[in-house]
């Protein structure tokens, strides 16, 4: 595991999860740091991709999308770092 991929594992924070109320998650990353976010529905199809530039945190709306089971990508030239995104409203 390269070390920007551990370091990234540890700090990565993301919240609400699952999201119950709103229609916004903020994904955390403890430092100001540049990465591709890409969200996955659970069968595999790219919902969105975004482009982080020098932020600590952002906040990603997910309004249309339905209650399930999500994936989100987050990369860091090699370091690649997926978590699950829960939408329950």
């Amino acid at each position: 595991m390269p070390v920007e991929e551990f370091i990234l594992n540890k700090t990565l924070n993301i919240f609400p999860n699952p999201l119950r109320h709103g229609n916004d998650i903020t994904v955390s990353f403890g430092s100001l740091i540049t990465v591709k976010a890409s969200l996955y529905s659970i069968t595999g199809k790219k919902i969105f991709q975004v482009n982080i530039e020098n932020q600590d945190r952002k906040v990603i709306n997910l309004t249309n999308l339905v209650n399930g089971v999500y994936m989100l990508k987050i990369e860091k030239g090699e370091a690649l770092v997926t978590r699950k995104i829960v939408i329950m409203k």
